[in-house]
């Protein structure tokens, strides 16, 4: 069944998306689940004692902010500045 949206702005109907979030949780494989689902991503796996991280394209914005962390960027079939891999010892407490 197609919807119509008449006269609505097109940013109304459009998919919600997020460059970079940055949160406190009390469970984080939980307060992950929660969000992918939220979006309509794929379930998180948990990568223990690693953390990857998908970035989309702020690679140039991740290193700015966090220049200090030894991050491992990670080729994946969008390119190789999307996704990077971290030691979750490496992070700051």
């Amino acid at each position: 069944m197609e919807q119509k949206f008449g006269g609505l702005h097109p940013q109304v109907t459009m998919k919600p998306a997020l460059d970079h979030t940055i949160v406190q949780a009390h469970d984080k494989q939980e307060s992950a689940t929660f969000l992918a689902d939220l979006l309509g991503l794929a379930a998180p796996v948990p990568t223990a004692p690693f953390v990857v991280v998908e970035i989309g394209n702020e690679r140039a914005n991740v290193e700015a902010a966090f220049g200090g962390l030894d991050l491992v960027w990670l080729s994946t079939s969008a390119g190789d500045d999307n996704v990077f891999l971290i030691q979750a010892a490496d992070l700051p407490a």
